[in-house]
């Protein structure tokens, strides 16, 4: 841990407040591993003495990076987590059975008077292993400025070009998307009976304490509004979400009163 966090002081705010509430924790999440047994294994096995420790130690490395990020650069970083989420839920959904409709790739295309919504032959991308600098640089960045709030919420946080940094420090460490949302159990691991699932013990977002949960909520909310990288499409390739399929009343009722105040205004009535 000490490592890590020495190659990112010169990025520490020189507020003892700032810096005391990062060592408190670190201090908490280290507590964590050495109490918390692992899931899925004997109960005497805690998590940072799994596998002779090695694995904490390595995990360690990243945690510290990560929370630095998260209570210098909430806003972005809250971002991030939402839209690998997103990610994860839409390729979950395809890999269950039996549906008449799936998310796949598509873009929204300018046609005649509107937009349409084309869908593309794919699925939804494995990012299990992209760099969290590639990712944010490719599906991430863009929600930054267009987000509804994001003018308010980006004050939260620090000079965007460290953050920049920050991101190519997690490149050089080896953080992927993976350990964010922690990575899959396979077979030949102690656990067996959990084979597929994340393993939350090793998850960055377990220990992300300092990440807003209110802001990713408001965050995800608001993202749900735009049309993504995928959306829901049926087998024949139709989107679910079809224009002109739903009209509100008092759009409906409004019409005629517009026409019959023109023609007031024209003195042709």
């Amino acid at each position: 841990m000490a490592s890590t966090l020495q190659s990112v002081a010169d990025k520490v705010e020189c507020n003892p407040r700032s810096i005391k509430r990062l060592m408190n924790l670190l201090q908490i999440i280290a507590e964590i591993a050495k109490l918390k047994p692992m899931t899925g294994v004997s109960p005497a096995v805690t998590i940072a003495r799994w596998k002779g420790g090695e694995k904490w130690r390595e995990f360690s490395k990243k945690a510290v990076l990560w929370i630095f990020m998260a209570q210098n650069f909430t806003f972005r970083l809250s971002t991030l987590v939402q839209v690998l989420l997103d990610f994860e839920q839409k390729r979950d959904f395809n890999n269950e059975d039996a549906k008449a409709f799936k998310y796949r790739p598509c873009q929204v295309n300018t046609v005649n008077e509107g937009n349409m919504i084309s869908g593309e032959e794919g699925e939804v991308e494995n990012v299990d292993t992209w760099s969290i600098f590639e990712f944010y640089q490719r599906h991430v960045e863009k929600f930054i400025h267009i987000l509804r709030h994001s003018e308010r919420l980006s004050r939260v946080d620090k000079d965007p070009e460290e953050f920049a940094f920050l991101l190519l420090k997690c490149d050089a460490i080896g953080i992927k998307c993976e350990d964010i949302l922690g990575p899959r159990i396979q077979p030949n691991d102690d656990d067996k009976s959990l084979e597929g699932e994340r393993r939350k013990d090793f998850s960055l977002l377990s220990y992300s304490f300092n990440l807003d949960s209110a802001m990713r909520r408001e965050i995800g909310d608001d993202m749900a509004g735009f049309v993504t990288e995928h959306e829901m499409f049926d087998k024949n390739g139709v989107v679910a979400l079809q224009k002109g399929h739903m009209v509100r009343k008092k759009h409906l009722l409004s019409k005629p009163l517009q026409m019959f105040q023109m023609a007031i205004d024209s003195n042709t009535w």
